[in-house]
């Protein structure tokens, strides 16, 4: 086929309810050879019955100024090819061969965009073979099969690829779902209501804390804590404040700088917060509702959406050593501008967000800069 003419089938099979005449540009061709080899195709499929042309003149010379499908099968069969429909039903079947009764809606809804040369969740029609591993991990959730298990080992033996669900979460909730009341939350959070969880980094805790009446924090500077035992950890006493820490330096030099007292309850985010983290911290902010809560990460984009997760637990935290001043007096590198989308309109970022999407302006990372005290008033 020409170039127009796979272009025309495209658009006929991408818009199957219209009829409209589609315009013959005379100047969409690269040269005159194309040009020829597109008009006589053109002749080809109206002389079969397939297309429907419309006439002007080009110069002196009559010629196709537009067309419309007559009749798609015998367009079909002049070009001596299988609809997209076809194509697409066909890569459905790899999926419907291995399918449960439930997924007939979901598997309907991907043949139907796949008809129309569109993608379903990034997936396009030569993915077909590649969305069975989904498939399966789908059936299984659907199933009840992934409670009690950790998510990396239920994504491996079901798909085949420990993090096939951390970088599928978006298409295996639309198949999951599909047609149906979501849960809220991400794909994360639902399997973890039924206790299927990341194993994420052990909790990094420096305080007055005790585990089994045991005051360990008292003896250590801080411990890790595999989330599976975060719930065995109680408090001495009510702290002066929480901090949140990014940066993990940072963390270790504040606990042992200026933590020595315990006065504080010291956390270590990991970089992004896990869920396990989230509900631990969720629980802090529940159990020391009058505490003062503060967060401190690197003053760049990164660190501002970590800082945003946080504040999604807990809207009152408030900013430790993240200030303009000190970018302006400490900033050592040039950041790529953050877009000012909004993210993080109404709330104390605001102000350094739109400082950093200026391009050029300096960010600042947590090492360079000495910790201390929050201001606790």
């Amino acid at each position: 086929m020409t170039r127009f003419v796979e272009q025309l089938v495209k658009h006929i099979e991408t818009n199957p309810r219209s009829n409209r005449w589609i315009k013959v540009d005379v100047f969409a061709y690269s040269n005159a050879k194309e040009k020829t080899a597109t008009l006589e195709q053109l002749r080809d499929l109206c002389a079969c019955g397939g297309l429907q042309a419309s006439y002007g003149t080009d110069g002196l010379q009559r010629t196709i100024k537009g067309v419309r499908v007559l009749d798609l099968k015998r367009l079909y069969a002049a070009l001596e090819r299988r609809s997209q429909a076809e194509s697409a039903r066909a890569a459905a079947l790899i999926l419907r061969e291995v399918a449960e009764e439930w997924e007939g809606g979901v598997i309907d809804h991907i043949e139907g965009l796949w008809a129309r040369h569109a993608k379903w969740c990034g997936f396009s029609i030569d993915a077909a073979q590649r969305l069975l591993p989904l498939q399966k991990v789908s059936r299984a959730i659907r199933n009840g099969l992934h409670e009690g298990h950790d998510m990396r080992t239920f994504s491996t033996r079901e798909g085949g690829d420990s993090k096939l669900i951390e970088k599928n979460d978006i298409a295996i909730l639309s198949y999951v779902y599909h047609g149906g009341a979501r849960p809220g939350g991400t794909l994360r959070e639902i399997l973890a209501r039924s206790g299927s969880v990341k194993i994420t980094s052990p909790v990094h805790i420096s305080g007055p804390f005790s585990v089994g009446g045991v005051p360990v924090g008292q003896a250590l500077s801080y411990c890790g804590f595999p989330i599976h035992q975060l719930a065995d950890i109680s408090f001495d006493r009510r702290p002066d404040y929480v901090l949140t820490i990014e940066n993990q330096v940072s963390f270790h030099r504040h606990a042992v700088e200026v933590n020595d007292d315990r006065r504080g309850i010291v956390l270590f985010t990991s970089g992004q917060a896990s869920f396990a983290f989230k509900e631990f911290y969720g629980r802090l902010v529940t159990m020391f509702g009058n505490v003062p809560f503060f967060h401190w990460s690197d003053i760049d984009e990164g660190g501002l959406e970590i800082t945003r997760t946080i504040m999604a637990v807990n809207p009152s935290v408030r900013p430790h050593l993240m200030t303009l001043e000190l970018v302006r007096k400490l900033g050592a590198r040039a950041t790529a501008p953050v877009v000012d989308d909004g993210r993080f309109a109404g709330t104390w970022m605001e102000e350094i967000a739109a400082h950093l999407a200026i391009p050029g302006n300096l960010s600042l990372e947590q090492e360079m800069v000495d910790p201390a005290l929050p201001d606790i008033g």
